[in-house]
């Protein structure tokens, strides 16, 4: 079933307060392992994925549960982890009550596909690194920060890549903003997002570029190189913090007010 009526579903039955029922194969503390078991799952149980345990109400949080199958009913729930316990004998059923704004509720899902390729004599990879996550915007709308991997040869990053989106309510209609954003940091007012990721290396020190986007087209309002930590001061006013790196060697920082163009260029 695509994602956006996966999505569509899980907002409408949370509405309801209904619960998701959960089939697991395998609960775990890393992320890893968890990726190991739902490529096995995915051999007889395609839609298998994994569900982060902090998305529900009523479970341990910490851990990333590889799920056979998610459904709605308990009896179609009940018969699905039958034919489970066939491979996975103790596979087992938990009730999940989506919160609010959840990548299952939302229907983005907490590892990409591409992260499964991830090879495994991956040096420097981190659960972080695998795990996408969603960010409520305190006006409206939602900042899906999408990890993915890359099949880069000689990639200093090992294949690392990070998208930024937003959405205002359902993923399917979303807006990419930066398709490769390393260490981002986000601020917003109204339909105007500002941007910060690092494009560049100084000795250890991240320089970044701050951009301001209009989420409803994703055109890009404004540029600004070598600045970090993005405040919109309003719909009109940018401000973020210069960066240079000074005779010593160590970051200075200071505060940058720019003007925002009224009209998209």
């Amino acid at each position: 079933m695509p994602m956006w009526v996966l999505s569509s579903l899980f907002l409408l039955l949370a509405v309801d307060n209904r619960p998701v029922w959960l089939v697991i194969a395998g609960s775990h503390a890393s992320v890893r392992p968890a990726i190991q078991a739902k490529q096995k799952l995915q051999l007889s149980w395609p839609e298998a994925a994994i569900v982060a345990s902090e998305d529900c109400d009523g479970l341990r949080r910490g851990l990333y549960l590889a799920v056979a199958a998610k459904l709605w009913e308990r009896g179609a729930a009940q018969e699905a982890l039958s034919k489970v316990k066939s491979s996975v004998p103790d596979a087992y059923l938990r009730e999940c009550r989506p919160k609010p704004a959840s990548r299952i509720l939302l229907g983005v899902p907490v590892v990409e596909s591409s992260i499964d390729k991830v090879p495994a004599n991956v040096v420097n990879w981190t659960d972080d690194d695998r795990i996408s996550k969603v960010t409520v915007l305190p006006g409206a709308g939602y900042l899906w920060i999408r990890r993915r991997y890359e099949p880069v040869r000689e990639d200093p990053r090992e294949g690392r890549r990070t998208a930024v989106l937003f959405f205002a309510e359902t993923p399917e209609h979303r807006v990419q903003l930066d398709a490769d954003c390393t260490d981002p940091q986000f601020s917003q007012k109204g339909v105007r997002v500002a941007l910060s990721c690092a494009r560049e290396t100084a000795a250890d020190t991240l320089l970044h570029e701050t951009k301001v986007y209009d989420t409803k087209s994703g055109n890009e309002l404004l540029t600004v190189r070598r600045c970090r930590q993005p405040e919109l001061r309003s719909a009109v006013e940018l401000s973020c913090r210069a960066e240079e790196i000074g005779a010593d060697g160590q970051l200075l920082l200071r505060v940058k007010t720019l003007a925002i163009p009224a009209a998209m260029r």
